[in-house]
């Protein structure tokens, strides 16, 4: 029987070494928005601290309520590299769903690109858009720019809560939630390296 022995380390670790390695090259090309990796990492780091100085702590969870886009992947790292929890919220779902979701989770922050969305019958106290000027909250981008892109120094648990999933369910009280562990992502990603490589 084959034992695999894995690292301890979170996952957005693997970023920054995918950052080392590759660089410039292309992490994602959505339509003419480009991101090479060594991108994407300075401006997670960047978002990072920009939670932090917004107030998230540690265990806090946030909410990206986004479509596919570049937007996405830094409000993921930069929430994994704050300590924060991560919560992914599909745009499609109803006001109402969205808001159950929030209350569930006890999302403090959401990064969304709609403006349409009230927030007032939820637990959110900042709201991040991405996109839209002129709307009440922050900007994500001017968010970006503020901040330098250096590492927080957080003790980040191998067995801290990375994300809460949700099944869509037809009635909202049946919404179940799944939390998922920093160790399960980060064994699972070192384990389909080591499948490919024969490691």
């Amino acid at each position: 029987m084959t034992q695999l022995t894995y690292p301890q380390q979170p996952v957005h670790h693997i970023l920054k070494g995918s950052a080392k390695r590759y660089g410039e090259r292309l992490v994602l090309i959505n339509q003419e928005e480009h991101l090479t990796y060594e991108q994407l990492y300075n401006d997670s780091l960047k978002f990072a601290r920009a939670l932090v100085r917004i107030g998230i702590e540690k265990g806090d969870v946030v909410c990206v309520h986004l479509p596919n886009c570049s937007s996405f992947l830094i409000a993921y790292y930069g929430t994994l590299m704050s300590g924060a929890t991560f919560t992914p919220a599909n745009p499609l779902l109803s006001e109402a769903e969205l808001s159950h979701q929030l209350n569930d989770a006890r999302a403090r922050v959401i990064i969304t690109s709609n403006p349409a969305v009230s927030f007032e019958e939820t637990c959110i106290e900042q709201i991040i858009y991405v996109g839209d000027e002129g709307v009440e909250g922050l900007d994500f981008k001017q968010l970006l720019q503020q901040e330098e892109a250096s590492r927080l120094r957080l003790t980040l648990m191998w067995r801290t809560i990375w994300r809460i999933l949700r099944t869509r369910e037809v009635q909202l009280e049946e919404v179940k939630a799944l939390c998922l562990r920093t160790r399960m992502l980060s064994q699972m990603l070192f384990s389909r390296v080591a499948l490919q490589t024969g490691a």
